[in-house]
């Protein structure tokens, strides 16, 4: 600051001599004293313009502040100790009333565990908490809107919305069977809901119908938001712990095996073949699930259950891809055009750069099948019949072009993908 005159800041009811050394820290590294002004106070003596920070303001002592106590649950909440939604081997599920709202809510009441075993508890609960506040607002994961942990209470407490429907399987039982479309937009909803858990690290570990909430129903368009994250976890690591409900849970998981995101992939489809057929999966000697003609599926949907339940981690798709699958798409007109014309642009820079005279000519002649079927695309049936023959064209073509064989099986993939949806 730019000063003339001599400025001091004084502190007062200082009753002996002082002396403090204040590190000038914008232009210089000198020291500058401040001394004795009174009997009864010290100045900041002015050195250079930029310490003449004001006119003299007197700072009274600080005053004792009151530490700060967590509010008791039972200040907040009125908790009907009668009206029980479902127990666990811990915990159990109540219905609440918050007093200033008179709104209604779910509040978990969790008993702490022994001493011994109570940091582990504390560090499942807080995981809980995390991904809860990591997910909150997103419309298919339940909301956490309070939590108490009192230190001098043999109970921990979790304030969650309340969803008036129940679970998925209470919904299933009372409105089995369930039709395909209505089994699509539920595996929709609980597809968004794991793909941003994934998204931010968060494996949920324990998804299965009883932590699936039914938060609203009209005709036969229901919602659903995932719950319970009692076992969530951060993914940023490959994990050993064995947890969740065996009929929902991963081979590598039930094998003791280092395990992913791949773990919530399997349990959802557990969900989507239970909700399906109204019965649990059953698989062969190999581990591959076990879908006959009684079960009365669509090949669409038959293809979206053998993406999740596939036994081998690494051949599982992901949430994100399943999102995409012919089966969950809501609209009938299928891009093949789009993707045939991007399968053009892809081979004509490939053909550009390639100094094979053998490669160019096929190119070449791809190129022109293409633009001849595409030309034909408004016809009757042409979508299925320009599908099937971009399959079988990329088989030949991932053989006499090894070198991308991989961007071409991609390909490949979404034109089987069409063939499955037109059917």
């Amino acid at each position: 600051m730019n000063c003339k005159a001599p400025c001091a800041w004084t502190v007062p009811h200082l009753s002996k001599s002082i002396e403090i050394f204040v590190l000038h820290i914008i232009t210089t590294t000198t020291f500058l004293p401040l001394r004795l002004h009174c009997a009864n106070s010290v100045s900041f003596v002015k050195a250079t313009p930029w310490v003449a920070l004001c006119d003299s303001i007197h700072l009274p002592l600080p005053t004792n502040i009151a530490p700060f106590t967590w509010p008791s649950i039972r200040s907040l909440y009125t908790i009907a100790s009668d009206d029980i939604l479902g127990t666990g081997c811990s915990s159990d599920l109540l219905i609440g009333f918050e007093k200033k709202t008179k709104q209604q809510v779910a509040i978990k009441r969790i008993k702490r565990a022994r001493k011994e075993h109570e940091s582990y508890q504390l560090k499942d609960i807080r995981y809980e908490i995390s991904s809860l506040r990591a997910l909150r607002g997103h419309p298919n994961v339940v909301q956490l809107c309070d939590y108490f942990l009192p230190e001098d209470d043999s109970m921990i407490y979790l304030v969650f919305e309340l969803a008036q429907h129940g679970d998925l399987l209470t919904y299933l039982k009372n409105h089995a069977p369930l039709d395909e479309a209505v089994v699509q937009d539920i595996m929709r909803q609980l597809l968004a809901a794991v793909e941003s858990c994934h998204s931010l690290g968060i494996i949920h570990r324990d998804i299965k119908l009883e932590n699936t909430l039914v938060t609203a129903i009209d005709g036969n368009k229901i919602t659903v938001k995932l719950a319970d994250f009692g076992f969530a976890v951060s993914g940023g690591h490959g994990l050993t712990r064995r947890c969740g409900s065996f009929g929902y849970m991963a081979p590598e998981m039930q094998q003791n095996k280092i395990y992913g995101s791949g773990v919530d992939v399997w349990s959802l489809g557990v969900v989507a073949y239970n909700l399906l057929t109204m019965k649990m999966p059953e698989f062969d000697e190999y581990g591959l699930i076990d879908i006959g003609p009684e079960d009365n599926l669509s090949e669409n949907a038959i293809d979206f259950l053998l993406q999740m339940l596939h036994p081998t981690p690494s051949y599982r798709a992901s949430a994100t891809s399943l999102q995409k699958h012919p089966w969950l798409q809501k609209s009938t007109e299928l891009k093949v055009d789009e993707l045939a014309k991007g399968l053009l642009g892809f081979l004509s820079k490939y053909e550009a750069i390639t100094q094979e005279p053998t490669a160019t000519k096929h190119m070449q002649c791809i190129t022109k099948e293409l633009d001849r079927i595409l030309s034909l695309a408004a016809l009757p049936n042409a979508l299925e019949n320009i599908a099937n023959y971009m399959v079988a064209t990329l088989d030949i073509l991932s053989v006499e072009l090894p070198m991308v064989s991989v961007e071409l099986e991609a390909f490949r993939e979404s034109f089987r993908r069409i063939t499955l949806a037109s059917r």
